[in-house]
């Protein structure tokens, strides 16, 4: 069991989200009301921070972290649901934040993180790269597993499945991971796929 912190930390070493990791956060919200949707699932819907988005989520997860911030100097958004399914976790994280010079691209993105990953995680060994739409939009994803240390949570060391998915919206780059025990790996599937087919930016 283990929570995305090192994969956060691979997130931090791309030039721009480094730079806006040292910024203030402007807003941090514990808890989000959500309304029950079909079929066991639940909305996200947020119009603050850089940019508004709302997507569909199972109802197993609980809403663990939110981090906004749309100044001058500084504009990101961090969405983070967690689920205990059995004795294992699954976690989602959505970032939003402005491409840089050096990551102009969704593919680049992809390709930043996949290196970024397999420089702090252990045991990295890529699953497969992918090619999809997210509200229509050109995205591209991989797949990988490492051992993640579960330094966030306590927990064991154990195997992890990760899943990134990266898209362009106007100057930002949108990403959408998620990452559970390989245990999970076949029931958390489902979930992401739905979140990529339910996701949607708002105007």
């Amino acid at each position: 069991m283990f929570t995305t912190r090192q994969l956060d930390n691979a997130l931090k070493k791309t030039s721009e989200y480094l730079k806006l990791a040292g910024k203030a956060i402007v807003l941090t919200v514990l808890v989000f009301a959500a309304g029950c949707g079909s079929s066991g699932t639940k909305t996200f819907s947020i119009k603050e921070g850089v940019q508004g988005f709302s997507f569909e989520y199972p109802s197993s997860y609980s809403l663990i972290r939110i981090d906004l911030s749309n100044t001058s100097d500084s504009a990101y958004t961090t969405i983070g649901l967690g689920a205990r399914i059995g004795d294992a976790i699954s976690e989602i994280y959505v970032y939003v934040w402005p491409a840089s010079a050096d990551l102009l691209t969704a593919t680049a993105t992809v390709e930043t993180l996949l290196t970024n990953a397999q420089g702090v995680l252990t045991d990295f060994a890529l699953d497969k790269k992918t090619a999809t739409t997210v509200d229509g939009q050109i995205a591209a994803g991989a797949s990988f597993t490492a051992i993640d240390s579960g330094s966030g949570s306590g927990s064991p060391t154990g195997p992890a499945y990760y899943r990134i998915t990266c898209f362009m919206y106007k100057s930002l780059i949108i990403e959408l991971d998620m990452t559970s025990d390989v245990s999970l790996k076949e029931v958390t599937q489902g979930d992401y796929d739905h979140l990529l087919q339910t996701f949607a930016v708002l105007n």
